[in-house]
């Protein structure tokens, strides 16, 4: 039998502002990449007393447990991508279609060797930096791939392919602030 993933007590902090409200969470273990400790989402409950507080905690760490289940799978952010787009056909008008094409032969270009359950923020963040440094793409066209790699990532996620989506934060912005400003002209 599979050890579950979360099985501690887990913790619980008391809103400072609001009576009989807790903010409570799991630690879900090391990360094997990063190595830092995972936690679940923080989740606002109302208990009165302790015993609801327990109850709250122990249901919460009843649906992490049931909930996580990835598939192991070898497939590759390409392969992933294109298996995206293919789905798509009957949603998007053939220019879209034809369209999104384009941005998925990027990504397959920026990340399409890569497997889709390793892929992770810093990976993303680096591959920006590069094509800024290359110039390969302009700003927009960026956006673009970015805006179409977090669409695959959350379908990787609802696939259950990944445990989390590596695009929560904006990355690509965040690279664009690490540039140095160019000061106007007079």
């Amino acid at each position: 039998m599979d050890r579950p993933l979360v099985v501690g007590k887990g913790s619980a902090v008391k809103s400072k502002t609001q009576k009989g409200v807790f903010y409570i969470r799991h630690n879900m273990g090391k990360d094997p990449v990063t190595g830092k400790y995972a936690y679940s989402p923080r989740r606002k409950v109302y208990a009165r007393n302790k015993s609801e507080l327990r109850a709250a905690l122990e249901a919460y760490k009843a649906e992490l447990n049931e909930g996580i289940v990835v598939k192991k799978s070898s497939q590759t952010v390409g392969e992933y991508a294109q298996l995206f787009h293919d789905t798509r056909k009957n949603e998007l008008s053939p220019l879209s279609y034809d369209r999104e094409q384009l941005e998925i032969n990027e990504i397959n270009e920026l990340f399409g060797n890569y497997p889709i359950r390793d892929l992770r923020a810093p990976v993303i963040k680096q591959a920006y930096v590069d094509v800024r440094k290359t110039a390969r793409f302009s700003e927009s066209e960026l956006h673009k791939i970015h805006v179409k790699l977090k669409q695959i990532m959350k379908a990787a996620l609802v696939d259950e392919l990944i445990l989390k989506k590596p695009m929560r934060r904006n990355i690509s912005s965040a690279a664009a602030g690490s540039r140095e400003a160019v000061p106007a002209p007079r």
